[in-house]
């Protein structure tokens, strides 16, 4: 009865780093800096909006560290994750399932998971109270943001019910359109809009490859996602029609912004990529290396849409 606090304790820090997905994190985040840098420029560095983004980033850090670690638990339990991870598969690295690697053990994930999560809920409310305004809209898009996160694989199992790709794009395009509603005070205008729904598609592909990847796993443990139930052919055109409308979304940002020029140059290089990365997977068929790839895609896109954004809100 006293031995799993002593080792929640001594549990490896790195393994709690790892759990948290912290060198990933930055997915769930950067949809708050784009949401930031499209404020007004009286706004962006004014105290009350700084505090209001630091407590939401802060917030969002510690609810999908929960989210993260409450998705290992259940593909530790399911098994998902020994069919999907291991250099014995010629997978993913290991090193980042510390459960599977008996690094830590369930309790101490679920521990960490839950006071995760806590946090998390806690810094969200205080960004709540203390943005100068707080629409009813807002707030309850923010109460279910907090709601689903942990629902992801945990609780409802949303992401073993159809439902991941859905999640992920809710979370990119909320998070920013609260920033901008809880910082600034006002509705988020078509462009940022635009800007919120590019980020969204760009985290739907990530998951979209990866799940493919995942395919065989998922389906063995009866995880549904839209690659373990529909066919081959039907998935490949669900990735193709969501960059489609990523290609379409790019085109209305910079047709529709202030300054269309610099728009254009901020994202031509994401637009080559990601080129460059539907060729590479039609020769190869690798989902999990293009998976990989629109990671560097949506990081890039999001701090290009970030320096053009500050360009444009201060020099216009």
């Amino acid at each position: 009865m006293h031995a799993e606090p002593a080792a929640f304790r001594t549990a490896p820090f790195g393994a709690y780093v790892r759990l948290a997905k912290a060198d990933s994190l930055d997915l769930f985040l950067l949809p708050i800096l784009v949401g930031w840098s499209a404020l007004p420029a009286g706004h962006r560095l004014a105290a009350g909006s700084v505090l209001v983004v630091a407590l939401i980033t802060l917030g969002t850090a510690g609810v999908f560290a929960a989210a993260v670690a409450l998705d290992d638990v259940r593909g530790h339990r399911d098994g998902s994750d020994a069919a999907n991870y291991g250099a014995a598969h010629g997978l993913r690295e290991l090193s980042r399932k510390p459960l599977l690697g008996g690094e830590l053990t369930g309790p101490q994930a679920l521990r960490f998971a839950y006071a995760a999560w806590g946090a998390g809920v806690f810094l969200w409310c205080l960004a709540v109270a203390a943005a100068a305004q707080r629409p009813g809209w807002v707030v309850l898009l923010v109460v279910v943001l907090l709601a689903a996160a942990p629902q992801y694989s945990w609780g409802l199992r949303l992401s073993h019910r159809g439902m991941g790709e859905t999640l992920m794009a809710y979370f990119s395009v909320v998070l920013p359109v609260a920033v901008l509603t809880l910082a600034a005070g006002g509705r988020p205008t078509s462009v940022p809009l635009l800007q919120a729904l590019l980020v969204g598609v760009w985290h739907v592909l990530i998951d979209g490859f990866a799940n493919t990847a995942d395919v065989f796993g998922d389906r063995a443990v009866g995880r549904r996602t839209f690659a373990t139930w529909a066919s081959p052919a039907r998935n490949r055109a669900f990735l193709a029609a969501l960059i489609t409308a990523e290609l379409l979304l790019t085109a209305a940002v910079i047709g529709l912004s202030p300054a269309p020029g610099w728009f254009a140059v901020a994202l031509l290089p994401v637009v080559v990529l990601r080129f460059r990365q539907v060729h590479e997977y039609g020769r190869s068929g690798d989902a999990a290396a293009a998976s990989r790839r629109c990671w560097h895609i949506h990081r890039l896109g999001a701090w290009a849409l970030t320096v053009a954004n500050c360009a444009a809100t201060t020099l216009l």
